[in-house]
């Protein structure tokens, strides 16, 4: 699968990963898809494979192409959940990677091996500062450069970066579009100010961090230190709310919500909280509260749809 970089502006723990010896080999037989490759043409298909500070990555594919944003899995996990949504590990095309944290690259270098040693180059599109935070772990000639305002392709999937607010150097947000459909991925980020609110509400998917609730962040278990870097470096449940009632618009038919802390948040008071404000507004979207662990998706968003504001 070809992927095209183009440059260009759109609106709007650098940890280096190291391999878990309990971790399936990479040349191992891991878990195929009943029918790999069975995406239907038309539509977007994406699909939440998990999202926590344990791991996270998300699958996104037009039947044709087929891409990962962040590879915090395991190999075997992210095998294993991509055959329980049809796909599978060694068709995928192209990585989008955020920022070098552990919990969203820690299987990065396992799945290049695998995709080494079975005659594939997957590009790894990531900023230089993601890039450089990681070592060696990607080949030089699997790194696609790009920068907080990026526009290229991977087949016809477009895909933009935009910049975000997060405790690391160039740290990335993603979106792509097919046709008309629209997806924004946002996690981890400090803030969101009207620029980037206004960026994802023109989505028809968003998905977006939730992470913690202020209260339980306070009363937690963790240093004041990390408390501080929490509440600075990662959206709140106020935080996420806040841009449903002052950007969200009928335009967006799913929300999926993510990132929660196991320790400082509850996903029922997530899904209470942003139901309040879909309520209070009218909106209709599929809402979807990811608890930690578990997987959402996937999530079809046909092409023939058209914009609603």
């Amino acid at each position: 699968m070809l992927a095209v970089l183009q440059s260009g502006n759109s609106p709007g723990e650098g940890l280096q990963p190291q391999r878990d010896s309990s971790e399936q080999d990479e040349n191992s037989t891991l878990p195929l898809a009943d029918n790999p490759g069975s995406s239907p043409g038309g539509q977007l298909k994406i699909a939440v494979l998990a999202t926590s500070s344990a791991g996270n990555s998300t699958f996104v594919s037009d039947g044709t192409s087929r891409l990962l944003v962040d590879c915090g899995l395991s190999l075997l996990d992210t095998a294993t959940r991509l055959a329980a949504i049809g796909e599978s590990v060694d068709a995928i095309d192209a990585v989008l990677l955020t920022h070098p944290h552990i919990d969203h690259c820690a299987g990065l270098g396992t799945l290049i091996r695998r995709w080494r040693r079975g005659g594939r180059l997957v590009p790894i599109f990531c900023s230089w500062e993601t890039n450089l935070a990681l070592g060696t772990v990607i080949p030089a000639f699997w790194f696609q450069p790009i920068h907080q305002n990026s526009r290229w392709q991977v087949g016809e999937i477009s895909c933009e970066s935009f910049p975000i607010e997060h405790d690391t150097a160039e740290p990335l947000g993603f979106a792509v579009q097919l046709g008309k459909m629209r997806a924004a991925f946002a996690l981890d980020l400090g803030k969101i100010d009207e620029a980037l609110g206004e960026y994802l509400a023109d989505s028809d998917l968003v998905f977006l961090e939730a992470n913690h609730d202020p209260d339980m962040l306070r009363v937690g278990p963790y240093a004041y230190t990390l408390k501080t870097r929490i509440a600075q470096t990662h959206l709140s449940n106020e935080a996420a709310c806040e841009w449903i009632g002052e950007h969200m618009t009928h335009r967006t038919r799913h929300l999926l919500l993510g990132h929660l802390s196991e320790t400082t948040n509850d996903p029922e008071l997530v899904r209470l909280m942003a139901r309040r404000e879909l309520d209070r507004l009218e909106l209709s979207a599929a809402l979807d509260v990811i608890s930690p662990g578990s997987s959402s998706g996937p999530w079809l968003l046909p092409l023939e749809r058209a914009r609603q504001t």
